[in-house]
């Protein structure tokens, strides 16, 4: 009886198979295990239980390759969903840098090993009688 009470809850839709039940049963090995499931209930059940069984079993694998059946997408179509995400319009600070006075390349000097230097040198500001960073003295 509990057999038969499950198996009218699955056949009228309450209750709806978790995703790994139907991805396995849309295999091979699925397949055969609901068919020889069925059979051995139509063999050693009651006759009534065993055809209802034998419904549940073509429901079970019909129902996962019609619904479930695993579509991986190409490269490609992946590829063109994400660039579509990153289409941006023109934006206002795009517009600003772009308005901007180039760099002039008279303040920087290349060096024969690539190194830069420039003509700009830093300044020190006022330390307030600030220990210096290599200071290894009592604090």
């Amino acid at each position: 009886m509990i057999l038969l009470f499950i198996f009218v809850v699955y056949l009228f839709g309450i209750v709806p198979l978790p995703q790994n039940v139907n991805t396995f049963i849309d295999t091979q090995l699925g397949n055969i295990t609901v068919w020889i499931s069925a059979f051995i209930l139509v063999l050693f059940v009651n006759p009534f239980i065993g055809v209802i069984g034998v419904l549940v079993a073509y429901d079970l694998v019909t129902y996962s390759k019609r619904k479930f059946a695993y579509h991986s997408p190409a490269e490609s179509e992946k590829y063109n969903a994400m660039a579509s995400y990153n289409q941006f319009p023109y934006t206002l600070e795009q517009e600003v840098i772009k308005k901007m006075a180039p760099i002039r390349r008279s303040d920087v000097t290349f060096k024969k090993n690539y190194s830069i230097e420039s003509v700009l040198k830093p300044i020190l500001d006022n330390t307030y009688n600030a220990a210096s960073v290599n200071y290894t003295g009592v604090i």
